[in-house]
């Protein structure tokens, strides 16, 4: 059986289609696939990022709230240090608010014992009213209720021996006054004796 001219043309033809397919497919085929493993590497990537992120911000806040359980300077310096990882720029300054805020307590808090401790060293009043506007500042409960026990201490004392010394007084002068009115009482009768004689005489 032969084959006609036509049939041997579109047989050509065919196989010329089919090999251009193929080469259409290969050529953007590959380059889907490339751009797809390049979405899926991008993928893994930015969740590999996201969970770094998410665990260096976990970290600080888990720092933060052990300085906001326990003020100190040591876990001050340790929050501190945990915020520099994080490298979201709004929850950072959210963090460093809270930081900052227990700083300026922790401040206070110094600055109030110093006072505290001038006001014990020379109990004048001058030094219990310097104090207790400091203390008055602090929002730490449990350190101003010791601080403030400790200046009410300085406050009685001070109060204590303003009371001594107008006890001290009042006795001075009840006895100035005592001595005085026993001498004119002694020389009361000396004087009228003396006169009467004199008019007698």
């Amino acid at each position: 059986m032969k084959t006609s001219k036509s049939e041997i043309v579109y047989l050509i033809l065919s196989i010329l289609m089919v090999a251009l397919a193929g080469s259409v497919y290969f050529l953007f085929g590959n380059r889907n696939n490339a751009t797809n493993s390049s979405v899926v590497t991008k993928q893994v990537s930015t969740e590999q990022s996201t969970h770094s992120e998410s665990k260096e911000l976990s970290a600080a806040k888990a720092a933060i709230e052990a300085l906001e359980a326990n003020p100190s300077q040591e876990n001050l310096t340790a929050a501190q240090e945990a915020i520099k990882s994080v490298k979201d720029d709004v929850k950072k300054t959210e963090l460093q608010i809270r930081i900052d805020t227990v700083s300026a307590e922790l401040t206070n808090e110094t600055a109030a014992e110093e006072a505290v401790k001038a006001a014990e060293n020379s109990q004048t009043t001058v030094n219990v009213t310097a104090a207790q506007e400091t203390v008055d500042a602090l929002t730490n409960n449990s350190k101003k209720a010791e601080l403030q026990a400790r200046l009410d201490a300085v406050s009685k004392a001070i109060a204590s021996q303003a009371s001594a010394v107008t006890n001290y007084d009042t006795t001075n002068t009840y006895s100035y006054s005592n001595t005085n009115s026993s001498t004119y009482s002694n020389q009361a009768p000396s004087t009228y004796t003396s006169e009467t004689i004199q008019q007698e005489q």
